[in-house]
């Protein structure tokens, strides 16, 4: 195995790479058939369905996992900007296709702890004390490892299922 790193590390590797790619990249598509059967219909659900979306490097799949309000926080000690340390769905979503392009061989492992409630009844706090990635970056492979907390909403669906997506990750490394 190549170089171990924390998540906000592999982030700040790839920007060089991916800056000097300068490739334009379209996102993946979805098809609306299989949307259906790819709602996370139960937080465990999420937690698979997060997996496969960056298993299979699909942001399609990804998109459909995050909240129109989405809000990822970096941790700023990991950033060479700690003043940039939060963005929207719409950059979370071109980073990781930006990563998604860069990289192959992708595995994730994802374990979390009992959720935490919070203010609001439809959501809730997972924390996830074991997000572990391995890849392939120009043929060297790289470990990623950190610690989130995956703030999850529970949007009420028209045949009174749920439908689970993530409002916020926070970086807890």
């Amino acid at each position: 195995m190549g170089p171990t790193l924390r998540l906000p590390q592999v982030k700040l590797a790839l920007l060089s790479l991916l800056a000097l790619s300068g490739c334009l990249f379209t996102a993946d598509r979805v098809d609306p058939v299989q949307s259906d059967s790819l709602q996370a219909t139960s937080a465990a659900a999420f937690f698979q369905l997060f997996q496969q979306a960056y298993q299979t490097q699909s942001t399609g799949l990804l998109s459909l996992l995050l909240a129109p309000d989405y809000v990822f926080q970096a941790d700023p000690a990991y950033l060479a900007d700690p003043t940039n340390s939060t963005w929207g769905r719409s950059e979370e979503l071109a980073r990781h296709l930006r990563m998604f392009q860069a990289i192959s061989n992708v595995s994730l492992q994802v374990q979390y702890d009992p959720p935490t409630p919070t203010d609001v009844p439809a959501e809730s706090t997972w924390h996830v004390s074991n997000l572990n990635m391995t890849m392939d970056i120009q043929d060297t492979a790289y470990e990623v490892y950190g610690q989130a907390d995956f703030l999850l909403r529970a949007v009420p669906q028209p045949d009174s299922s749920r439908r689970y997506v993530l409002v916020q990750w926070t970086d807890r490394n």
